[in-house]
């Protein structure tokens, strides 16, 4: 569970939350609003990746980083540093063992792209790299920032199928999504934003 209480965030005196307030529990939630009504934002401040200037947010384990996973829109982190090594670094922090980043690997297929560097790869072929530890072992916590694009229909259809694994486990799922096409045949919450500040 992630609990919101009266969030505040500025942007230039400008409130782009202004004490919002919610409780998201176990389950998919697609968080919905127009461009610039705070989707990405709100994922990124729940991660602490971005700071917000009042309010509280507050998860329902004590040590929850160890139990989350965040794939941003545009993955442009560590570009200089090849596949193989991001993966068993990231996989030593969240104790993600050698057989399960392995199936993760073959079933992502990103094999072929271990010894390249992350700044060499297409959108859709990073967001494969980091939808590989995500569903690599169990968490509590997956924040998806439009996690579809630059997917092509093979992996779409793979992701889906991982989604709707979410569906009846204890985890709390938030994603933005522009093409709710795509989540046809899943249950979810949505979550609109527009309006949400006075």
């Amino acid at each position: 569970m992630i609990t919101i209480k009266d969030l505040t965030k500025k942007y230039h005196q400008n409130h782009l939350y202004q004490n919002y307030s919610n409780t998201f529990t176990k389950g998919i939630h697609l968080i919905q609003g127009k461009n610039g009504s705070g989707k990405s934002t709100l994922l990124k401040m729940i991660t602490g990746l971005e700071r917000n200037d009042g309010g509280e947010i507050q998860f329902d384990s004590s040590n929850f980083k160890q139990y989350l996973s965040y794939l941003p829109d545009t993955p442009l982190y560590f570009d200089s540093i090849r596949v193989e090594g991001f993966l068993n670094e990231i996989c030593k922090i969240k104790r993600i063992s050698k057989k399960e980043i392995s199936e993760a690997i073959k079933y992502w297929k990103i094999d072929k792209l271990l010894d390249q560097r992350l700044g060499q790869l297409s959108l859709g072929q990073k967001k494969r790299v980091f939808l590989s530890l995500s569903f690599s072992h169990q968490i509590k916590y997956y924040l998806f920032d439009e996690p579809f694009n630059g997917l092509d229909s093979t992996f779409t259809q793979k992701l889906w199928h991982k989604l709707k694994s979410l569906e009846n486990r204890e985890a709390c799922t938030l994603l933005t999504c522009h093409t709710p096409e795509a989540l046809k045949g899943l249950q979810y919450h949505t979550i609109s934003l527009d309006g949400q500040t006075p």
